[in-house]
C-alpha cells in the first residue's frame, strides 16, 4: 500500500469517532478504490502517453484507477521513488543504473519511453569548438552531451534547475545547454536557437521503472498499466496537435509554443536493448569511477513488453 493510501485510510479510521458505521464503511471502501497506482511523470515529451491514458479514460477501461503526480526536479522525484511513495516512475536510464546498483531493490525496467533532448543555443555562443554548457550531471541531459558533442570542447556546469540554465543562455553567461522537449521549446519562444541532435526516432534513454513491492504484489496493475500506456500509443497516431496541446496543458506551458515542440516516435512497450544499457554503464562509469555491477536481466522485466 502505498504511504500516499496509508494516509488517507488513516484519517478514514479517525472519522470512524464521529460518523455513523455505515458512513465510514463507505468511505473506507471508496479510499480503498481511490488509488491503484501513483505515477511519477518528469515535464517531458515521454509523458505524453500518460497523460493521454488518464485524460481519456484508458486506465479506468483497463480496470486501475490511476493518480499521475508532475515533478519539476528529477531529485524529488528519485526521493519519492526510494521512500517508495510512488509506484512506477519515469527517469534515465544512467539514473536507474546508478539508483539499482545501491539499493537492489530499486525495481525494474518494464519498458523505455519516448522524449527529445535538443540542444539550446544562446544568442550570444560565438560558434567556436569551446562551449560552456548547462546540464544535470547523472542525467539524460549529460549522457546526450557527450554522444552527440564530441567535436567540441565541453565545459560544463551542473545546473539542476531548467529555468536557470535558461536565464543563463539568455545572459551569455552559457552556450549551450540541453533540454528535455518541450522544456527546449519554451527556451527557443524565448529567443534561443534549438538544435535537434539526434538523427534517430528510436534513441530512447529514458525507461519507466516500477517498485519491487508493486511487482511482486500487484502484477495485475502493473499489466493493466502498460495495457492503458499502449493503447494510448495507438489512439495518438496521427493526433499530434492533440498530444501536442494536452502535453502543453498538463505541464502548465503556453500554447503559443505548440507549433514550436518537436514530438518523437511513440512506441509500444519495448525495453532498451542489452547494447543500450551497456553503452549507458560504460559512460557512467567513467563519469563517477566507479563499476556498475548490475546484470541486465536484474535490470529490466519482460512481461510487459508488446509483441505486436
Amino acid at each position: 500500500m502505498s504511504k500516499l493510501l496509508k494516509l488517507l485510510v488513516c484519517g478514514t479510521c479517525l472519522l470512524g469517532a464521529f460518523l455513523p458505521s455505515n458512513l465510514v464503511v463507505a468511505a473506507q471502501a471508496e479510499d480503498e478504490a481511490a488509488v491503484d497506482l501513483l505515477v511519477g511523470v518528469m515535464p517531458a515529451t515521454d509523458a505524453a502517453p500518460i497523460f493521454w491514458a488518464d485524460e481519456y479514460g484508458l486506465f479506468e477501461e483497463a480496470g486501475i484507477n490511476v493518480q499521475v503526480e508532475l515533478f519539476t526536479n528529477a531529485t524529488h522525484q528519485q526521493t519519492s521513488a526510494q521512500a517508495q511513495q510512488i509506484d512506477v516512475y519515469m527517469a534515465s536510464l544512467v539514473e536507474f543504473l546508478i539508483a539499482i546498483e545501491n539499493n537492489p531493490e530499486a525495481g525494474a525496467i518494464t519498458t523505455s519511453t519516448d522524449g527529445v533532448f535538443p540542444v539550446v543555443v544562446s544568442p550570444k555562443y560565438d560558434g567556436g569548438k569551446d562551449v560552456s554548457i548547462g546540464l544535470m550531471e547523472i542525467s539524460v541531459t549529460n549522457y546526450v552531451a557527450d554522444l552527440f558533442l564530441s567535436d567540441y570542447a565541453l565545459d560544463k556546469q551542473f545546473i539542476a534547475e531548467v529555468p536557470l540554465r535558461i536565464q543563463m543562455l539568455l545572459a551569455g553567461e552559457l552556450d549551450m545547454a540541453v533540454l528535455p522537449e518541450p522544456m527546449a521549446s519554451n527556451a527557443q519562444a524565448q529567443g534561443l536557437e534549438k538544435l535537434l541532435v539526434s538523427e534517430s526516432d528510436d534513441f530512447s534513454p529514458n525507461v519507466m521503472i516500477f517498485n519491487q513491492a508493486t511487482l511482486s504484489e500487484e502484477a495485475d496493475k502493473v499489466a493493466a498499466f502498460h495495457q492503458a500506456y499502449n493503447a494510448a500509443v495507438l489512439a495518438m497516431e496521427g493526433q499530434e496537435e492533440a498530444v501536442k496541446a494536452l502535453l502543453l496543458e498538463r505541464i502548465g506551458l503556453d500554447e503559443s509554443i505548440q507549433d514550436l515542440l518537436v514530438l518523437p516516435t511513440y512506441h509500444l512497450t519495448r525495453l532498451p536493448s542489452e547494447e543500450t544499457v551497456e553503452a549507458a554503464r560504460v559512460w557512467l562509469e567513467q563519469l563517477l569511477d566507479q563499476d556498475i555491477t548490475v546484470p541486465y536481466d536484474e535490470l529490466v522485466v519482460e512481461d510487459y513488453v508488446s509483441h505486436d
